[in-house]
């Protein structure tokens, strides 16, 4: 994960967004049936793939380096070699260096980076749709794949509500906690649909511009997550109103490029 992050500026601000938003729902808490964190990451490295701004994690794993090639890093006799310090240092370099190389391929070419409000609502909108087929118990046999990169066929031990395949173990579900067909868990799954699907629709309205961008704020994200990180929420007078640009989706991303950059100034301070 970690050489991942270093492949994409946007995947760490992409996914802190999407976790302030999944705990101002109630979303992220596997022990209240919502979704893990782990999950959480998952999800925003898989909508990443799907937009070539990641690669799939095969990629970086060459085959020369598994003991049984055809299977993924924690299954079957794969899982064991990783115990040998050696082993595991080598697997860790040749990822990063394969990360590094697809990095510098992917600047090479040029494709203009997404604002980070655009990739918010484009993660909305791409999930709303296979979330609301699982939970009518559509296409559960494709499954979300981070190790392709892409939509896979498959199935789990159990028949578990939403498709998430667990990148380094085929047949587990991170998702796990959100329910199956014989435990919906009070109907979970629905509102975690219907919350991407109506979240999706006020980004839209927030980069049209035509929306109260306070209220968008408060709505994404929750006033008490705003003023948890630091967050100055803008003033309702700034925000009453239509306005022509969208003032929110600034407002998220310089606050979130600040975070990231007190974060590396403490990590190069240790």
């Amino acid at each position: 994960m970690h050489a991942l992050n270093r492949s994409s500026s946007q995947l760490s601000a992409l996914y802190r967004l999407v976790k302030l938003w999944a705990q101002a729902h109630d979303l992220n808490d596997a022990s209240r049936s919502t979704f893990n964190s782990t999950s959480l990451l998952y999800m925003t490295i898989f909508y990443l793939q799907q937009l070539q701004m990641l690669p799939a994690l095969r990629e970086l794993v060459p085959p020369a380096l598994l003991r049984q090639p055809e299977q993924r890093l924690l299954q079957g006799h794969n899982k064991e070699q990783w115990a040998d310090p050696w082993q595991l240092q080598l697997l860790l370099d040749v990822v990063q260096a394969r990360a590094a190389d697809w990095q510098q391929q992917y600047q090479q070419r040029q494709q203009p980076v997404p604002r980070l409000g655009c990739l918010l609502h484009g993660f909305f909108q791409q999930w709303s749709g296979p979330l609301s087929d699982w939970v009518l118990g559509k296409n559960r046999d494709l499954h979300a794949d981070l190790w392709s990169g892409t939509w896979a066929p498959g199935t789990f031990p159990k028949p578990y509500t939403f498709s998430l395949q667990d990148p380094f173990h085929a047949s587990d579900c991170p998702a796990r906690a959100i329910g199956s067909n014989t435990n919906n868990n009070g109907g979970t799954a629905a509102f975690i649909a219907y919350m991407f699907s109506s979240s999706s629709r006020v980004m839209q309205q927030l980069l049209g511009g035509a929306a109260h961008h306070l209220q968008g704020l408060l709505l994404l994200v929750g006033s008490s997550r705003c003023l948890r990180v630091g967050w100055q929420v803008p003033l309702a007078g700034r925000c009453s109103g239509p306005v022509n640009r969208c003032f929110l989706v600034q407002h998220l991303e310089s606050q979130t490029r600040i975070q990231l950059g007190q974060q590396k100034q403490q990590q190069q301070r240790q």
